[in-house]
């Protein structure tokens, strides 16, 4: 956990924000990697194999938080964290897209 936190910082990485978006598609984009992120978590794929399909800063910085949750034992709990998470993660773009 402490080195997760140490890596969104090194990748200057908010924890609180997904992306600064540009429209909807954006916000519909970072659901989409924000569900395969955490399905990656759930299903126990370790961090550095998932970190090496994945490019960019945010993009990292998202997949940080998704392995920063716990991993679900029961496949339904896994699949509810997956929701909860990419939910989560869109309604946070959609509230950045509406701020000035």
């Amino acid at each position: 956990m402490k080195s997760l936190s140490i890596l969104a910082l090194v990748f200057g990485v908010s924890s609180t924000h997904a992306a600064a978006p540009t429209d909807t598609n954006d916000c519909d984009a970072w659901k989409h990697k924000a569900s395969l992120y955490m399905n990656w978590r759930q299903q126990g794929i370790p961090l550095a194999e998932a970190i090496k399909d994945t490019t960019g800063n945010r993009s990292r910085g998202l997949l940080l938080r998704a392995y920063n949750e716990p991993q679900q034992q029961d496949f339904t709990k896994q699949f509810a964290a997956t929701e909860a998470f990419s939910d989560a993660i869109f309604h946070e773009c959609e509230a950045q897209s509406s701020s000035p």
